[in-house]
This record gives structure tokens, sequence and C-alpha cells, in this order.
């Protein structure tokens, strides 16, 4: 009896012994996420470094979870390919859930910074159309924020997700460091039909109280006049430039931007292009680099250009970045057996 009494005694201890020591992980796993919280609270604060003063930001706003096999994973898989040593800012919602797998390379550093809080629900009940644009809209005051934060960074490429870099953009800035590149899209606005009219036209047919109340320079330009059909859009998915004329651009366009709220068509890409046309771009004393898609460095819309002029851009020793890839077809995509291979031929 005394025996079995020891064993059973002996037991409990042990029980109560296992209690404890979950009771003491279950603490220590709130403290630290806690110290984790904390630590993405005060990300924004501590220092980045880069051996040449240039990092990459690009952000995706107002996604629940971004999985592994997500479109972002070219974006740093081509990093890691071509621009070792790189350091990426992946900017992403606060309640935005990330697959651990996807930032984890062996040639870039990824750190990622979380900025506002609202999501595609919260947004569609303020707004009636796509939240895309709104998302689109909120990274400029994300750039312009983190970047006062971070004065060490001298050199930024700020990006859509669907961008690919094949060669360091560092080589541009070592031309001209006080020149921003920008990249231009395919069709001019004479297009009326294409998205850069439909959302030039939205901001010029603002109410003028409106750009009155945020500051807003009157165009004074019929869109369709020979003035502007004839010009090529500004693309805002890419540019290159000094810290200090991204946050110039960046504080402009968020500015005007969150000023009058969302309203039909708000693209910020429209935006862009109407402070180009109405000489507020210039107001702020940058000299910008146009990057036309049949010879610049910078190649948009790729699947709208003719075949052979694609052909010999994407094999050519002087482009930097594709964008929009993700709308090329298989005839032109063969054109680059190395795109091909390296790219849509990965595995996930």
């Amino acid at each position: 009896m005394e025996k079995n009494f020891f064993f059973k005694n002996s037991s409990i201890k042990q029980s109560i012994k296992y209690i404890w020591k979950f009771i003491i992980k279950a603490i220590l796993m709130i403290v630290l996420n806690c110290c984790n919280f904390k630590f993405l609270k005060k990300n924004m604060k501590r220092k980045i470094y880069s051996k040449t003063g240039l990092i990459f930001i690009v952000c995706l706003f107002g996604k629940k979870i971004i999985k592994r096999n997500d479109r972002i994973r070219k974006y740093f898989y081509v990093l890691n390919r071509f621009i070792p040593n790189s350091q990426v800012i992946f900017s992403v919602s606060n309640f935005t859930k990330i697959d651990p797998k996807l930032i984890h390379y062996k040639n870039i550093n990824i750190s990622i910074e979380r900025y506002e809080k609202e999501n595609i629900e919260d947004v569609k009940k303020k707004y009636t159309r796509e939240p895309y644009f709104y998302f689109n809209g909120l990274r400029f005051s994300f750039y312009q924020h983190f970047l006062n934060n971070h004065p060490e960074i001298k050199y930024v490429v700020v990006s859509d997700d669907d961008t690919l870099f094949f060669r360091d953009p560092f080589s541009l800035i070592n031309r001209n460091p006080a020149v921003v590149h920008i990249m231009e899209d395919i069709y001019p606005f004479s297009k009326t039909q294409d998205g850069n009219f439909i959302w030039l036209k939205a901001w010029a047919n603002l109410n003028n109280k409106i750009k009155e109340k945020c500051g807003f320079k009157p165009l004074n330009k019929e869109l369709t006049s020979n003035e502007i059909k004839n010009l090529i859009p500004f693309n805002s998915g890419l540019m290159i430039g000094n810290s200090k004329n991204i946050i110039k651009i960046s504080e402009l366009i968020s500015r005007r931007f969150l000023c009058p709220g969302i309203f039909p068509d708000n693209a910020e890409q429209g935006l862009l292009n109407y402070l180009e046309l109405s000489g507020e771009l210039k107001e702020i004393n940058i000299t910008i680099h146009r990057h036309n898609i049949f010879a610049g460095s910078f190649l948009s819309c790729p699947e709208l250009m003719p075949i052979e002029n694609y052909s010999q851009q994407i094999n050519s020793n002087h482009l930097i970045a594709i964008h929009h890839h993700h709308f090329l077809n298989s005839s032109y995509i063969i054109k680059s057996p190395f795109l091909f291979q390296l790219i849509f031929n990965m595995t996930f």
C-alpha cells in the first residue's frame, strides 16, 4: 500500500511539474509575441544599411495573407539571382500574414515593414470602386514616411510587385545621382479607351472646389488637344532616384491623393500624369529622365509591343527591368530563352 501510494504521489508531482512547464512556456510565448509586436512598431526607426546606399521598396497593402507562391515570389527570386546583396523593404498592412518561406533567400535581405490597418472590406464600405486604386496610392504615403525616418538611405527603387530586375539599377544613379528615372507606358493619351487617359480625365474632372481645397493647379489644357494627346504617359510602377527626390514626389502625390478621398477611377498613375501636365512636378525642381519602352532601360506592358520590338529589347544589354511580365503569352516568352528558363518555368 505504501509503495502504491508513493508511486501515485510521484505521478501527481510529475503532472504538476508538466503543467508548470506548460504555463511557463505559454507565458514566454506571450512575452515574445509582445516584444515582436513592439519590434514591428519600432521597425521603421532602425537603421537600414546597403553597400551602395541603394534599397528596393515594394508594397502589398490590403491582403489578409501572402503565400509562398504569390506573384511577388518572382520579384524576390530575380533579385536574389541577378542582384545579390540587395536590401529589400517589403511593406504590408498591419494585419497581413506572410508565409515565412516567401522571404528567406541566401543572397538578399528582406525586411518587413507594416503600415496602416485598413483592409479590402473597410475600403469597399467607404468607396464604390476597386480598392486596388486606394492601396496603390497609399504606398506613396509609406515611401514618404519611411524614407523620412531613414535619412541613412541615399538611393531608392520603388516599384510594383510584378517588376523583375535583371541588372543593378545603381548603374543609372552612377551616371547622375540627381536624376529621377521614371518608366513610360506604351500608348499616348490619344488612345482614349486606355486606362491612362481615363485616369487622367478623372483627376482633370475633379470638382473645382475640391481642387482649390487640396491645392491642385488647374490643367488649363484640353485633354484632346495636340499638346496632350501625343504625349506618352508616365507609369507610376517604377521609379529610381535619390531618396530626397523620391520623398518630394511621394509627398506631392500622397498629399493630393489623400486629400479629396477616393472617387471613380482615381488611380495614382493618373494623378502623377496630372501633376506632370499641370506643371506641379516641375515646381519641386526635380530632373526626370523618361524611359521609353522602345529604347529605355525599363520595359512596361511588353505584351502590347510588336513582338519584334519586344525581342530586341528583352535581349538588349541595357534593359534593367521588365514590368507587368505576367501578361506575356508564350510567343513572347520564347523570345528570351533565359527568361523562360529562370522565371516562367519556376517551381514553387
